[in-house]
């Protein structure tokens, strides 16, 4: 799909932090497989730090 921005949702520190996806990469070898999803922050925000995992609620076109 082109030209529609896939927008997310987390929660950090119980404050509501507004994403954009940047990228997808996926990864398949036998047996196993993967998708990374890469997101950009939309609000500004210098408190999550990189590398931490949480929760992402994805919002589809």
């Amino acid at each position: 799909m082109t030209g529609s921005e896939i927008t997310a949702l987390t929660q950090f520190e119980g404050r509501p932090i507004r994403l954009a996806l940047d990228r997808l990469a996926g990864k398949i070898e036998k047996g196993q497989g993967g998708v990374d999803a890469f997101f950009s922050f939309l609000d500004e925000t210098q408190d999550v730090e990189l590398g931490r995992t949480v929760a992402v609620f994805v919002e589809l076109p």
